[in-house]
């Protein structure tokens, strides 16, 4: 009889049934004890029943095509009774083609206290119970790490009976057409039957989904495709993130992250389904704000002095266009800032007065984001004025040392190198920012002046007035004590951080080495000041301010 019906993928056979359930009644028969010193009587009983019910899994191994032909070790014909049948005709073999043995099925020869064994027979293809020997089995057992073991498929005996690899019908036979007697036979010829088969239906080829990977959110929602590489006649199906299968028309969008999946299909007479395509789409997790960078500021001076009443103020964003603005405060040195949001909008450069900040100026900014999931605020930038003596900046708590001998009074310029210095002072106390402390004091042959408090005052106004008046009273005496000059720094409270000592010749010939050494053990940076040196005056000043860590400046007669 002809089938119509679509062959599908198929399950097992009746007759597949009924060997698979023959093999398992097989496999679970084996009661294989694992308990040691088991009495001769109970272990020859047990060795003829696994005998027995291995035999009867060969048969069946062999009536199902296996063959073990040429095989002499028992352990290799068990290993080939694991394995299944080769994918070559193993959708066409009507039978068994799978194992027909547990896996962990394995073998024990030469066991000292055995008095019988089963010998594999090559040529009977079974298993003989005899005498013990070094060849024969005298247990069988269940090994456990060959549970996971993979058999390599083998190919096995075609079947008589198998199912059919052309058009037409199921089972794999022809019909023949009986002899005729012999003789003169008259028929008669009705309406001829159509023998021609029915078509065999096609596994359709797998489609492909276009455009999976991973995107940022930005990137949603994705156009998908799906490529038909099959017949025109036939159509695809596509679901996504497990809803329904839906006809595909053309190509679609998915919203977020998902997985579209899809498959061919078309007339169950022609074609069988394919299998499934899938394509996942995934979010990239969101990216962290990035910090911004600190503006960079830049002073057109870093002081206000006579020749410099303004100061140009400028600042530059060094972020990526459109991602951040400025935003700045300015205050008086010294002062303290109003917190960021209080802080101004940064349109373009600022100019400064001395009439304004007459003290100098503080300057911070910073780059305020302008997407928050995007940039981060960047970290405050700041600059600010110097108060300057001679070119020497003013870097903390300072005591000015000022040399006060008879060459202080020579000629320097259109005035004296005394007075010279006292315009300096008087410039300098002005422009330091209230948040220092400061005093001066003065030297000769021994102290030649101070303000007799030996505090450092705070730099507010009143204080910087009262001194600037009492040093522009003041006049040279004569010597050059540099001991007297360096044990004035440790004699203030606080201790200054900074020192800047000024003179115009060398010292006289009272030891100051051990003085200097305190400052220099103490922390106390000494920068120096050289009014019109000669060399080896110069030579003085340089040990004096490598010893702390300061730095030198010479000033020649203008």
């Amino acid at each position: 009889m002809k089938l119509n019906a679509q062959i599908h993928p198929r399950g097992l056979s009746l007759l597949e049934v009924l060997l698979t359930v023959s093999v398992l009644a097989i496999v679970g028969a084996f009661a294989i004890s694992k308990t040691s010193n088991i009495h001769d009587g109970v272990r020859n009983t047990k060795l003829e029943q696994d005998v027995k019910n291995i035999n009867s899994a060969i048969q069946i191994y062999v009536a199902n095509g296996g063959k073990l032909d040429g095989i002499s070790d028992p352990q290799e014909v068990l290993d080939r009774m694991k394995s299944a049948r080769s994918t070559n005709d193993k959708m066409q073999f009507v039978g068994l083609t799978g194992s027909t043995l547990d896996k962990r099925l394995a073998t024990r020869t030469g066991e000292a206290n055995a008095k019988s064994a089963a010998v594999w027979s090559d040529q009977d293809l079974r298993f003989e119970i005899g005498q013990a020997s070094s060849a024969g089995v005298t247990s069988f057992f269940l090994d456990e790490s060959l549970a996971g073991k993979i058999y390599e498929a083998v190919d096995r005996e075609v079947s008589v009976v198998a199912y059919n690899d052309k058009p037409g019908w199921i089972w794999g036979y022809e019909d023949k057409i009986a002899a005729l007697p012999g003789g003169i036979t008259d028929v008669t010829l009705g309406n001829p039957i159509d023998t021609t088969p029915p078509p065999v239906p096609v596994r359709l080829t797998t489609p492909a989904v276009t455009g999976g990977g991973t995107f940022p959110s930005s990137d949603f929602p994705k156009t998908v495709s799906i490529i038909n590489p099959n017949d025109s006649s036939t159509w695809l199906m596509f679901s996504i993130d497990g809803d329904p299968f839906t006809q595909y028309t053309g190509p679609f969008t998915i919203a977020s992250a998902g997985t579209v999946a899809a498959y061919a299909t078309g007339d169950p007479t022609f074609w069988i389904n394919s299998g499934d395509a899938y394509a996942a789409f995934a979010e990239l997790p969101p990216t962290p704000p990035s910090q911004l960078s600190s503006p960079i500021i830049n002073l057109s001076s870093n002081q206000f002095n006579d020749s410099t009443s303004e100061i140009t103020v400028s600042i530059t964003n060094p972020n990526l266009t459109g991602s951040s603005s400025l935003y700045y405060s300015i205050v008086d040195q010294g002062s303290s800032h109003p917190p960021q949001s209080a802080f101004q909008p940064f349109a373009g450069a600022l100019t400064t007065n001395v009439a304004n900040y007459p003290a100098g100026f503080d300057v911070v900014t910073y780059a305020k984001s302008s997407d928050p999931l995007k940039y981060i605020d960047s970290f405050p930038a700041s600059a600010f004025t110097t108060t300057e003596f001679f070119e020497i900046p003013v870097v903390g708590n300072v005591l000015f040392v000022v040399d006060a001998s008879s060459s202080m009074g020579n000629s320097f310029g259109n005035t004296t190198r005394f007075e010279a210095t006292i315009d300096e002072l008087t410039q300098a106390i002005d422009t330091l920012p209230s948040n220092l402390k400061f005093n001066v004091a003065m030297f000769d042959a021994a102290i030649h002046w101070t303000d007799g408090t030996f505090q450092l005052h705070q730099a507010n106004a009143q204080k910087k007035q009262t001194l600037i008046n009492q040093i522009q009273q003041l006049d040279h005496g004569s010597g050059t004590n540099y001991a007297a000059a360096f044990g004035l720094p440790q004699m203030y409270n606080p201790v200054p951080d900074q020192v800047i000592f000024l003179s115009d010749g060398e010292p006289n010939s009272d030891p100051y080495q051990s003085l200097l050494n305190n400052l220099a053990t103490a922390g106390i940076r000494i920068d120096a000041v050289g009014l019109d040196l000669d060399n080896s005056a110069t030579s003085v000043l340089e040990q004096i301010v490598n010893l702390t860590g300061g730095t030198l400046v010479e000033v020649g007669d203008p």
